[in-house]
């Protein structure tokens, strides 16, 4: 039977409240569902995990984007499709679950009320549209991160940069700093990463297709500084909560059952106009370069905010997913409680849409 909602939201809040939260390691076992079923993206893979075993109940599953099979199934009947592994084809499908009505097909798959909500690391309102009304999702904030660059811990390239150096190597104005070659690389085409720092560097996706950067033909994998080993002239864009999470790696499998993959191969997090995104105590340094901050989302169709269950998981200030911002930032993401401005929202402000 189908509850009222002014009945469905005291009980949903009773049962958070004496549910037992228990470790996610990755993608929920196999015939384990949840009310609400998400994808996750390479940044928030593991904040994602960790909320959805820390709040517990069944409230939440997640799929991890960066590694698993080839192919997911959200619900216990139906719902099997490919994994999505970009934050682009993530929100691709969440629009297929919730517009099929319109026709919407994810890899020409009907999956009709598969995916409830999606991890997102940018606010990216313009990926390309299903034929129904545009701009029907919702990002909605839940931490901070940040974008610093990574050298090898043998490179010749020094560890502070102003942010108009960067600017420059990644608009191939620059080829050497104090002399020393520069190698500038990037992440693969549809990563947060790639999204945040193209648009924080001025580069257009469109320009880069036309050769008008030909020192930007190098892609690596996300958070992953393996391949700077033995090139002193390499240099990559990290996420600072992916740099903090790795490094606590060992810590947070105990504390959250969360498993993490340390990537940075002795390679050094530079700073930025003097100063670091990870602070002395080893968290985000929210007074890091704001041009290189962002915000994190979750993001929801736009007409299911109200709904009991997804307003009370991640809308408004005491959201579900809110109250866990101790455990957001142990997992390396900054938090903020109120918003400042346009582009740095408090936790749960549901303001910006997009497609």
């Amino acid at each position: 039977m189908k509850l009222p909602h002014r009945t469905l939201v005291p009980l949903l809040a009773a049962v958070l409240a004496t549910a037992t939260g228990t470790p996610a390691a990755a993608d929920p076992a196999t015939g384990t569902y949840a009310t609400l079923a998400g994808l996750g993206s390479a940044t928030t893979d593991h904040v994602q995990n960790a909320l959805a075993g820390t709040i517990g109940g069944g409230w939440l599953a997640t799929w991890n984007a960066r590694y698993g099979s080839d192919t997911i199934q959200t619900r216990a009947t139906g719902c099997e499709f490919p994994r999505p592994r970009t934050p682009a084809d993530a929100r691709l499908a969440l629009r297929a679950s919730h517009e099929g009505r319109f026709g919407a097909r994810y890899r020409g798959l009907d999956i009709t009320g598969c995916v409830d909500f999606v991890g997102a690391a940018a606010y990216d309102p313009d990926v390309p549209a299903f034929p129904a009304p545009a701009r029907t999702l919702t990002y909605v904030p839940f931490g901070v991160d940040a974008l610093s660059y990574a050298v090898s811990n043998h490179s010749d390239l020094p560890d502070n940069l102003t942010f108009v150096q960067l600017q420059r190597i990644y608009r191939c104005l620059t080829s050497a700093v104090g002399g020393v070659a520069v190698t500038p690389l990037l992440t693969p085409p549809g990563s947060d990463t790639r999204t945040v720092w193209l648009e924080r560097m001025g580069v257009s996706e469109a320009d880069l297709a036309a050769g008008d950067y030909p020192c930007l033909g190098r892609t690596i994998e996300e958070h992953d500084a393996v391949p700077l080993a033995g090139h002193v002239d390499h240099l990559m864009p990290f996420a600072a909560s992916q740099w903090i999470a790795q490094q606590n790696a060992a810590a947070l499998l105990a504390e959250t059952g969360v498993v993490i993959s340390d990537r940075r191969a002795g390679a050094v997090l530079g700073r930025v106009d003097g100063r670091s995104p990870v602070s002395a105590a080893g968290t985000q340094d929210l007074g890091f370069q704001p041009r290189l901050q962002h915000d994190v989302y979750t993001v929801v169709p736009s007409d299911l905010l109200d709904s009991p269950y997804v307003s009370h998981m991640f809308v408004g200030p005491n959201a579900a997913v809110c109250e866990e911002w101790a455990l957001i930032r142990k997992l390396g993401f900054g938090f903020r409680y109120t918003t400042v401005d346009a582009t740095h929202q408090g936790c749960g402000d549901a303001v910006h849409q997009g497609n």
